[in-house]
């Protein structure tokens, strides 16, 4: 291959190494947003409906708490909704059918994430291709020139590491935050569990006719 061609190349991977990295850095940062007001919105509203729910619970008054279950997005909602479907049936089944449904969201409170894991893995070796782009670069210029040069080889080491940093600077973030994330999301899900747990004998008792019908 003619150096003038294996110039455009190397070039052309440097080019899309960064473009690569800038991209997966808009995406983490707008996952990081979505997924940080998407799980401050749950645990606002989740915390708001608790009291009444458990309040009604205590009382018997079923009827009133589908009412709020059907009305709220909230992972606790979705929990006690599967569980007053299942109210007049075995209690293993309920406990299989709530445990069905708090793995259901997890899911659902951890969407993206992989996403973020994906691009903190990933990038800096999409970085250092970039840099193996840059380094074979340098060389061509060095076959160019027809002998070393101390500063076309400077110059050009320096350009191919600027992807290996950028690769860098758009892993380590991503990975943070997939790290916290994952870790909010884990305490949510114990959080419900726990208040399944105390809220299921509830349901498990025969319930008397609600104050509304």
């Amino acid at each position: 291959m003619e150096l003038s061609n294996l110039k455009v190349l190397m070039n052309l991977g440097i080019f899309l190494t960064i473009a690569t990295l800038l991209t997966a850095s808009v995406l983490s940062i707008a996952i990081m947003i979505e997924r940080a007001k998407t799980l401050k919105k749950l645990r606002l509203e989740t915390d708001a409906i608790m009291p009444s729910l458990r309040e009604r619970l205590r009382r018997k008054l079923l009827g009133e708490v589908r009412d709020l279950v059907q009305k709220s997005e909230t992972p606790m909602a979705a929990l006690l909704k599967t569980g007053l479907e299942n109210v007049n049936g075995h209690a293993a089944y309920r406990k299989d059918a709530i445990a069905k449904e708090l793995a259901f969201q997890q899911q659902r409170l951890a969407r993206r994430l992989s996403i973020l894991a994906t691009i903190a893995s990933n990038a800096p070796y999409v970085g250092l291709f970039g840099t193996v782009c840059g380094i074979m670069k340098a060389f061509v210029f060095i076959s160019e020139q027809k002998g070393m040069n101390a500063d076309v080889i400077a110059k050009g080491i320096a350009e191919a590491l600027i992807t290996t940093a950028l690769g860098l600077f758009v892993a380590i973030p991503a990975g943070i935050a997939y790290n916290y994330f994952v870790g909010k999301v884990n305490y949510f899900i114990v959080d419900l569990d726990r208040q399944m747990a105390d809220f299921e004998p509830l349901m498990a008792e025969e319930q008397p006719v609600s104050s509304k019908q």
